[in-house]
């Protein structure tokens, strides 16, 4: 005697997860509204930014000196000085 399968549709879980993401995504940003910015630096003064200022500066790889540069570029979308960002990362 074998157990019954439950199987549902492509178009029934379709059905349900498009309300499910929907009301996620409108109870996200709803949160986020209420959330003030003084909360959020008081939540980064707290948490993150001791654990950043006892870690030692190392050096820093071509690589990752690379990935800053082309995020610093994507992020201000013009032309900068990159000896001034190169000198700031390191």
């Amino acid at each position: 005697m074998s157990e019954p399968t439950h199987r549902i549709s492509r178009r029934t879980f379709v059905k349900v997860l498009v309300p499910a993401v929907g009301g996620l995504a409108v109870g996200g940003a709803a949160a986020l509204t209420l959330i003030s910015r003084e909360t959020l630096r008081q939540l980064y003064r707290t948490r993150l930014e001791p654990s950043l200022e006892s870690a030692p500066p190392g050096p820093i790889t071509p690589d990752t000196l690379q990935t800053l540069r082309a995020f610093t570029e994507a992020l201000l979308d013009e032309a900068i000085t990159w000896s001034r960002y190169e000198n700031f990362f390191r």
